[in-house]
């Protein structure tokens, strides 16, 4: 964040009353918290003895300790049932959460509610601990240590909000005893250290107890940077904008600058440390986090916010900066770690999420780091940046064309292919303009052919040429064949085709002919008229006269007459 040295006095109020209300909202104060009203429940907490005070010392120094040595009754038949009740909360909590929330409670402090309610139980040390399974069959009966111990973070708050006692860790810590190799076990220095500090709360007392349970309080971290870094909160304008200081807001929304992304083109691959694909819009919100500005980034599961944050690691760490990534929940670091050791750069990160993380662990992964770093080998990259700044140029030459406006129709090619992926699916067409034909399109020309292809959806037989209308088919080129075509549909309607129906009506009247129900028809009694006009131009009339049946018999062969009663015939 960037700090801003011009603090009003109106901004510190703002600061300042806003702080104190994220206190409040961040501790859970009602008798739901457990860290501050305790009570034992039927399955999810295990009251442990205190007797063995051996085997106590051995779970502080890290020992695996059977925990039937730690319970008063160990024959009890329920015990396996509340042993993996606490431990499938303490899975629930790590996997959906991300909470390391197993611990082993040690002493009760208790005092009188001031509403008159249940009384405040809260636990004093919190020592992290492990269940496992031991044994061929696998029930959990062993306790492992996995953290330091600490101070019921809740109580010593509520002790100061309301009772003003101030208490620090620091205080309590060192007074228990067995946490170091050789002490025999004994927080009583603790209890009467706490007991003594607050013996002017009404019925203030300390209870000796030991529970295995699953207590939450990973939010007072945050709690206490809220409470010790008051004064140095005012100073972000970020923080100031939070808590409703509208100079602030005005300065961190002046100070917000949006990188173009064509720039985005321009940086020399030697310069660019993106690890993992990456869009325009993540590159944007990468170059502006470079440059030192605030920022949030929004958007739902799936739009690739953990690959930014991955990017957004190796270029900041490329540059000698120091990155804190921190979540609510476990899985969200879990996916940028993954991402960040596909790519062999888990050296980059050291994982300090949870209460059970060690100093030994941390020490563990910052040697694996600097071993990895220390046998990297060295890598040209000269090569491999020439071929991508050459491809990047030849997607810049495709992405200008795809956007370059062209005539006629004075579109991008990238609108077009909007224009045609809004069409219906059904939508279907054969037709093209190829050519002078396309050239001839211009911008205003496009919403007369919309007009005109409106106009014809009426006609969509016609056009599919699926109608039966004998106009199907017909090859009308230009407006000039449409005119002609007009002009022989009404000259046939009103003069050609009466004509045609009378003449048909004439033969048949005088042929008795049927009259024809088609054209094809019509057109046969014409074929056979015309046959026989053609058959009484080739003869006189006189031969049509005689008796035929009288010529056939003397013109056939071997008849009476023959030949000679042909020629006798043809003499008269």
């Amino acid at each position: 964040m960037k700090a801003n040295p011009k603090i009003t006095e109106k901004r510190q109020e703002l600061v300042e009353k806003a702080r104190q209300v994220w206190i409040r909202r961040l501790i859970d104060l009602s008798r739901r918290n457990n860290l501050l009203f305790y009570r034992p429940l039927k399955t999810g907490t295990l009251t442990l003895s205190l007797a063995d005070g051996d085997r106590m010392v051995g779970l502080l120094q890290g020992e695996i300790v059977n925990i039937t040595t730690l319970v008063e009754d160990p024959r009890d038949q329920g015990l396996p049932i509340k042993l993996r009740d606490i431990w499938r909360r303490a899975q629930t909590n790590a996997e959906e959460k991300g909470l390391a929330t197993l611990f082993v409670a040690l002493g009760m402090a208790t005092w009188k509610a001031a509403d008159g309610g249940r009384d405040p139980e809260a636990p004093i040390l919190l020592l992290p601990v492990a269940l496992e399974a031991r044994g061929r069959i696998g029930n959990l009966s062993s306790l492992r240590r996995t953290g330091v111990v600490q101070v019921n973070l809740v109580l010593l708050h509520v002790l100061e909000t309301e009772f003003g006692i101030k208490l620090t860790p620091d205080d309590l810590l060192p007074l228990l005893q067995g946490d170091d190799e050789g002490e025999a076990f004994d927080p009583t220095p603790v209890y009467n250290h706490l007991a003594d500090k607050c013996r002017r709360v009404a019925e203030f007392r300390v209870k000796e107890a030991t529970v295995l349970g699953n207590f939450a309080f990973q939010k007072m971290a945050m709690v206490n940077e809220l409470k010790e870094r008051g004064s140095e909160l005012a100073t972000h304008d970020i923080v100031a904008a939070l808590a409703g200081d509208t100079e602030a807001k005005k300065h961190v929304a002046e100070s917000h600058v949006n990188p173009d992304p064509r720039e985005l083109d321009t940086i020399p691959p030697s310069n660019e440390f993106l690890i993992l694909d990456a869009d325009s819009s993540q590159q944007r919100a990468i170059a502006s986090v470079l440059a030192d500005e605030n920022a949030v980034i929004h958007g739902p599961p799936g739009t690739g916010k953990s690959q930014t944050i991955a990017n957004l690691i190796a270029s900041l760490t490329s540059t000698g900066r120091r990155i804190l990534f921190v979540a609510e929940k476990r899985a969200a670091l879990e996916v940028v770690l993954k991402r960040l050791k596909h790519v062999g750069l888990q050296h980059l990160a050291i994982d300090l999420h949870g209460a059970d993380v060690s100093s030994r662990q941390v020490t563990e992964q910052i040697a694996a780091a600097l071993d990895a770093m220390r046998h990297s080998p060295p890598v040209d990259c000269e090569a491999m940046h020439k071929r991508f700044v050459e491809r990047r140029e030849r997607l810049n030459r495709h992405v200008e064309r795809l956007h370059r406006k062209r005539e006629p129709a004075g579109l991008r090619v990238y609108e077009l292919q909007g224009h045609l992926l809004r069409l219906q699916s059904e939508a279907h067409s054969d037709t093209r303009w190829r050519g002078s034909e396309l050239a001839r399109i211009k911008a205003g020309g496009v919403d007369r052919v919309r007009e005109r292809l409106k106009e014809a959806v009426g006609f969509a037989t016609l056009f599919r040429r699926t109608d039966p209308s004998p106009w199907t088919g017909a090859k009308l080129r230009d407006g000039m064949a449409v005119e002609r075509a007009l002009d022989l549909v009404a000259r046939l309607s009103q003069k050609t085709w009466p004509a045609f129906t009378a003449s048909i009506e004439a033969v048949t009247q005088t042929t008795r002919f049927k009259p024809p129900r088609t054209l094809k028809e019509a057109k046969q009694i014409f074929t056979l008229l015309a046959a026989v006009r053609h058959t009484l131009s080739l003869y006189m009339r006189e031969l049509y006269g005689r008796d035929l049946q009288a010529l056939l018999r003397d013109f056939s062969p071997g008849s009476t007459g023959g030949w000679a009663a042909f020629w006798a015939w043809l003499a008269n």
